[in-house]
């Protein structure tokens, strides 16, 4: 039986009996008087759903209050009861078929709407209108709060002697106030004095009285999605988990014309303002970014869906506060390089609204991973300056990565591993197919290619198979008289045949501990070990002529940098083969294999072993010992990451106990304890970085098991002495995960969510 899926929740029936409304009275308008934030509030208003949320605007310590940030959104309603006015958090997160009506009264009798704040109504002007005070909302943060969670981790407390209102605005369908909020905390330092303030932008934004119709989510994709709980008791006893792909209303202009083969536009632009802020140097490669889009809209039959404006500063109602505008805002810090977050209906998951804040640190960041991956084969980069033409690339592929994630598009970390290594280093291949499948990868340049050579693209700005077979699923218009479900099976049915494609891999970004060295970031080709022997080989010879391509002290600080820089990327490309060992590749979008989580075989995890053990015995080429004396104190030496690196390895031994218990032929426990030793222990004469190695090793593992992570190496100088010790440890920590996971559980967790 077909059905269509509702919302059912108190704010849902009371859509029903809506008054017919005007849509100058339909928000709440906000007016200061002295210290008072008060709202005028129509009949009507109490009839619709919002979305009410608040973010930073400006700060005096933007790297703890960062501009831009907006943690969470409400999902809201005002009721009206006695002389109290209440702000309602709407509870939408069940879902049920409207013929089934046990199902519906069973949730009407079972959910209700939270309570977020109670505000008192200050006065009444006749029967439709009151007024009430709603400082108490936008000046505390009882209900809202617009920083980070690593802000809150500290002891905060809001000073509210320093915090202030400062400004309002009210719009057709949402209004923003302005407020300065100030707070002490307890970790104060020269960087940080003991209060720090902010002005705080928070919104209402009216939700659409006409909702759209949503479309289901399929786990093989990467999708931004609202998760909802399904209760349909014709269908079963057990509640559903399912979830609905956030995503713009697009529709054809002419569905008739559409359906007959015709490119229509939409009846709706998804329109994004570009800031006059912006170097103007950018404003080209970022609309470029932004209208890559519209190639893939036009496969599905669907033109000019996205438009690019400037700031129209010749008309005085535009306003970057007014959430009916999206925006591409330049942000004058060094938080990093872009964010952007969407304003989503959580009843359908409909995009309303999306800004992308891009930071002023992004070319400085992105000129660093240019020059320590790219130096060596890019001569125009070595004098320590963004080349104009490859800034202007970089922006372009940064704006368009951003733009997929506020078109509802995750991150694809396997997006790269489609590609062979071989393959990358063709000039032909990668002009036609780029550098990943996925623009939602983190892949920025080729940092394989060989040294001198000018034929290879060092990047590439297009968009992957991958990126357009999602728009084909997220945006392809079936008939408006369908259903969900009916909706859904047309999609999936296409793309069961787009999933064919194995350019068309979903990685799933990893968290944690990861066990897929398919789906990392900053990776780059199908073969890590031969990806990470080419670009050491670059990463040596760029590291060499450092000092000669930026001589002089003026250069210093860039040195220190770029050094600091070819550290991390070393450790990338060694962490990159780490996870080989005891790696599961999660192959997601694969039904016709008979596992979808498929150990790789012993001798790769071995080799890959023998491989990292091999670079960090041979790891004393990043100590330049002229180059390293011209560096401050303070900079990032190798011997720190040396420990890092070889700790991560013995925390693979979960890692290995998982692999190996889904192998007919596993890499074992004992393969991996022996290996260790002989690879990293039994060494006739033990270097410097060896000696750290080994230290760090036996740290890690007295430190996984809760004992002293001091370790005297003198102890373990006889072979069997360390061998046995070695392998005694390492078992014990390995069972102890076991153990302590009940056969691994939690890792048979990780592998089922990547695979349901």
């Amino acid at each position: 039986m077909r059905f269509k899926l509702v919302n059912v929740c108190i704010a849902a029936v009371l859509l029903t009996v809506a008054m017919p409304l005007r849509a100058t009275n339909v928000v709440p308008v906000p007016h200061i008087e002295g210290q008072k934030l008060l709202l005028d509030i129509e009949d009507t208003v109490f009839h619709r759903e919002y979305l009410l949320s608040s973010c930073v605007s400006k700060t005096d310590h933007y790297k703890w209050m960062e501009v831009g940030t907006r943690p969470s959104t409400l999902h809201v309603r005002f009721e009206k009861v006695g002389q109290r006015v209440y702000l309602r958090r709407i509870n939408s997160t069940v879902v049920g078929n409207p013929s089934d009506t046990l199902s519906i009264q069973s949730i009407r009798d079972n959910y209700m709407d939270g309570y977020a704040i109670s505000l008192p109504i200050e006065k009444t002007e006749g029967k439709g209108r009151i007024t009430v005070d709603a400082t108490e909302l936008f000046l505390t943060d009882h209900v809202l709060s617009p920083f980070s969670w690593w802000f809150k981790q500290a002891k905060v407390s809001l000073r509210s002697d320093l915090s202030h209102l400062s400004a309002c605005k009210s719009f057709d369908d949402n209004f923003s106030i302005r407020t300065v909020m100030s707070f002490t905390h307890d970790q104060p330092d020269r960087h940080r004095p003991a209060v720090c303030s902010a002005e705080v932008v928070s919104s209402l934004l009216l939700l659409p009285e006409k909702k759209m119709r949503p479309r289901l989510a399929d786990s093989r994709i990467g999708l931004f999605t609202t998760d909802k709980k399904l209760v349909d008791f014709d269908k079963s006893d057990y509640i559903k988990d399912i979830e609905y792909v956030e995503r713009w209303r697009i529709e054809p202009s002419n569905y008739n014309a559409w359906k007959r083969g015709e490119i229509v536009v939409p009846k709706k632009q998804i329109v994004f303002y570009i800031d006059n802020a912006f170097p103007e140097s950018w404003k080209e490669p970022i609309k470029k970014g932004i209208l890559d889009w519209n190639d893939a809209f036009e496969r599905i039959g669907l033109k000019e869906v996205i438009a690019v404006r400037d700031y129209p500063t010749e008309d005085p109602t535009f306003d970057e506060d007014n959430l009916k505008y999206s925006c591409i805002r330049y942000i004058p810090t060094d938080r990093g390089g872009a964010q952007g977050p969407s304003w989503v209906d959580p009843a359908t998951g409909e995009v309303l609204s999306s800004s992308v804040y891009v930071w002023g640190s992004m070319p400085e960041i992105m000129n660093r991973f240019c020059y320590v991956q790219t130096a060596h084969a890019n001569p125009a980069i070595r004098n320590g300056k963004f080349p104009e033409e490859q800034l202007a690339a970089t922006i372009q592929f940064t704006i368009a990565h951003e733009i997929g994630h506020s078109l509802g598009l995750a991150h694809n970390m396997g997006g790269s591993s489609v590609y062979p290594t071989d393959s990358l280093l063709s000039a032909d291949f990668v002009k036609q197919h780029g550098l990943t499948a996925s623009t939602m990868d983190y892949i920025f340049y080729n940092y394989i290619v060989p040294i001198g050579n000018q034929d290879i693209p060092l990047m590439s700005t297009r968009l992957g198979d991958y990126d357009r077979m999602l728009v084909n699923y997220i945006y392809y218009p079936t008939d408006p008289t369908s259903d969900v479900v009916a909706d859904h099976a047309e999609v999936q049915e296409r793309l069961d045949v787009d999933l064919q494609n194995p350019y068309c891999h979903y990685g799933k970004q990893q968290w944690g501990n990861k066990y897929d060295p398919s789906a990392l970031i900053y990776d780059l080709g199908d073969d890590p070990q031969k990806t990470g022997n080419l670009s050491i080989n670059n990463l040596k010879y760029v590291l060499a002529h450092l000092e000669e391509w930026l001589p002089g002290g003026d250069h210093t600080i860039l040195r220190e940098k770029l050094y600091e820089s070819i550290l991390e990327h070393y450790e990338t490309l060694l962490r990159s083969v780490i996870h080989q060992v005891g790696g599961v590749r999660v192959n997601i979008i694969d039904t016709q294999r008979n596992q979808q989580a498929e150990p790789l075989p012993r001798q790769l995890q071995h080799e890959a072993l023998k491989w990292v053990a091999h670079q960090l015995h041979q790891s004393n080429w990043l100590n330049n010992r002229q180059l390293l004396s011209s560096l401050s104190m303070s900079a990032q030496y190798s011997s720190k990451m040396l420990s890092t690196l070889s700790g991560e390895i013995v925390q693979m031994a979960q890692n290995v106990a998982l692999s190996s218990s889904l192998s007919k032929a596993p890499y074992t426990l004992t393969d991996y304890a022996e290996d260790i030793y002989s690879l990293f222990f039994a060494i006739p004469h033990p270097t410097f970085e060896d000696k750290i190695v080994q230290r760090a090793m036996l740290s890690a593992i007295n430190k996984a098991d809760k004992k002293k992570a001091d370790i005297d190496i003198s102890l373990f100088s006889e072979e069997d002495g360390t061998w046995s010790y070695l392998r005694q440890r390492i078992n014990q920590l390995a069972q102890q995960n076991v153990r302590k996971d009940s056969v691994n559980q939690q890792h048979w967790t990780i592998i089922n969510k990547l695979t349901e």
